[in-house]
């Protein structure tokens, strides 16, 4: 199986790699937050669209399948890894600014000059800001 995939990405034609890109993009904004429901409905139905006209136009159809399922899980790995470095990388600041009121204060700071300008009153939040 993966000698057949292997031949297959050798013999990738400009078309394929279109389609492949297309999946990738359309696929991660599907995922996402950045677009609203319907955005993100047409973005699925395009990866899928893609998804299968790269299926269709591989050698071995099976080889295909294999490429895009390798796709996913790589795009699932990532995540999962750039999750669990945020998760790492974070586990300790709602802590410390909960045990420490200095941090508390210093957290919440930037948030002031906001509330401010929201108010109205922009000269005020331009000189303590």
């Amino acid at each position: 199986m993966i000698g057949d995939v292997e031949r297959n990405l050798q013999a990738l034609r400009p078309e394929q790699y279109v389609l492949a890109f297309v999946f990738l993009c359309s696929y991660a904004l599907a995922l996402g937050r950045m677009l609203e429901r319907r955005g993100r409905t047409a973005c699925a139905g395009l990866s899928f669209a893609a998804a299968v006209g790269f299926v269709a136009s591989s050698l071995a159809w099976e080889a295909g399948v294999a490429l895009i399922a390798f796709a996913l899980v790589g795009m699932g790995a990532f995540s999962g890894a750039a999750w669990l470095f945020w998760t790492l990388a974070t586990w300790r600041a709602p802590r410390l600014a909960a045990t420490v009121p200095a941090l508390a204060e210093v957290h919440e700071a930037p948030a002031a000059p906001v509330a401010a300008i929201a108010a109205g009153r922009l000269e005020t939040a331009a000189r303590t800001g």
